[in-house]
């Protein structure tokens, strides 16, 4: 019995060996997404900001602005199956490639973004360590949310 793409709430995670030129709901609809297997836990999806502090002339309070989106890394674990997505995951981590992920939310809608799988990791010394593979993917997009 093959798992299905499914971890909490119904959301679904799609894998695409493509990112699109035009960063919109339309381009990433054009892609070949696969769905990736054996998800049971995804990361948090944070839109976070540096902000340092401003001094403008003639005040005596400083305040916090805004300055860049910082890093964001999301950290997917899964079941070690063979599967098409899970194939297609590990090819972009050893060639350092970027892919487009697409997360179906139930209820919500689809999230899309670009990312770079950065890392591979195996739980050494449990069981777990057969079955459980996690991977560390590098966001190099915005978030793009559902409408």
């Amino acid at each position: 019995v093959m798992t299905t793409p499914s971890i909490l709430a119904g959301t679904t995670v799609h894998i695409a060996s493509a990112a699109p030129e035009n960063l919109t709901r339309t381009a990433y609809e054009a892609l070949a997404f696969v769905p990736l297997r054996g998800v049971r836990v995804v990361g948090q999806l944070a839109k976070q900001y540096q902000m340092v502090p401003f001094y403008p002339l003639g005040t005596r309070v400083p305040y916090q602005r805004r300055v860049a989106r910082l890093p964001q890394s999301v950290r997917l674990d899964l079941y070690k199956l063979t599967d098409p997505g899970q194939a297609l995951l590990c090819e972009a981590l050893d060639q350092r490639g970027r892919c487009s992920f697409r997360f179906d939310v139930s209820g919500l809608g689809a999230y899309y973004f670009v990312a770079r799988p950065s890392a591979r990791v195996l739980p050494l010394g449990d069981a777990t360590a057969l079955v459980v593979l996690s991977v560390v993917l590098e966001l190099e997009s915005e978030v793009l949310e559902p409408t």
